[in-house]
């Protein structure tokens, strides 16, 4: 019987992923599952490390878990999957870019490139015109709300409508109704009409504009201090000055007898 004692093989890495290549919007949390191979001799200790663009957040964890974690044993040719989260920084601009994932055993390493591809995204912002979320309006009459909105994204915004929440009777009509498109970084001015109930009372009141479009929304909310029109003032101080006239004559009338 002749026995042969090979050496034992030395350390062998491989990375394979099932999808290199992932689309999605600045908010969107990128995950990529990989397998990674021990092919040496030996149970081994795989390290994880990635290289991206600045900004960009990497996690590695076990597909099957939350856990995240920076290395993984695999066994003596055996291969385990892990899951590589991938979170871009905040108002990244739209493009492609890359991030090359790195598994390594010691000085051996087995590399696996992954494409983000970033599509632009609206977001949408209501405002006061002057920058103020304030306004006056006169009890029984239409009043125009000057409201700006924003475009800050990265993609225009389509298809644009425009709703309010305003107190019980009171009725809120806008102008425009409907903004078809409203580029990245572009701004529109809206009226708000606002007429309040009948018989509202003087006094502030909360009113909640909201700007909807297909991938955006915003609402501004706005204090509006309503005011009594000067002619029901003038008529109120002429009743009283009529009163005190009347009251007058009366007592120089009849204040003798």
């Amino acid at each position: 019987l002749s026995i042969t004692v090979g050496d034992i093989l030395p350390p062998r890495l491989s990375l394979d992923v099932e999808l290199p290549a992932l689309r999605g919007t600045p908010t969107t949390k990128f995950t990529y599952k990989l397998d990674v191979e021990n092919g040496s001799g030996r149970d081994e200790m795989v390290s994880f490390a990635a290289d991206a663009p600045p900004g960009f957040q990497i996690a590695f964890r076990q597909t099957y878990g939350k856990q995240e974690l920076t290395t993984l044993p695999v066994a003596a040719g055996e291969t385990e999957g892990i899951a590589v989260d991938i979170t871009p920084p905040q108002g990244v601009p739209a493009g492609e870019y890359q991030v090359a994932v790195v598994a390594s055993i010691g000085e051996v390493q087995a590399q696996q490139p992954l494409l983000l591809d970033i599509v632009g995204q609206p977001a949408l912002t209501v405002t006061g015109a002057d920058g103020r979320m304030s306004g006056e309006i006169e009890a029984n009459e239409k009043s125009p709300l000057k409201l700006l909105v924003y475009n800050d994204g990265s993609a225009p915004a389509r298809d644009i409508t425009f709703s309010a929440r305003a107190p019980a009777d009171w009725t809120v009509e806008f102008d425009p109704e409907r903004v078809d498109v409203l580029p990245a970084g572009h701004s529109i001015e809206v009226a708000a009409v606002v007429e309040p109930a009948a018989r509202a009372l003087a006094g502030d009141y909360m009113l909640n504009v909201s700007a909807r479009a297909k991938d955006a929304s915003d609402t501004g909310e706005f204090r509006l201090t309503m005011t009594t029109s000067t002619m029901w003032g003038m008529v109120g101080v002429g009743v009283i000055a009529a009163a005190v006239v009347v009251l007058g004559l009366a007592v120089t009338r009849f204040g003798r007898r």
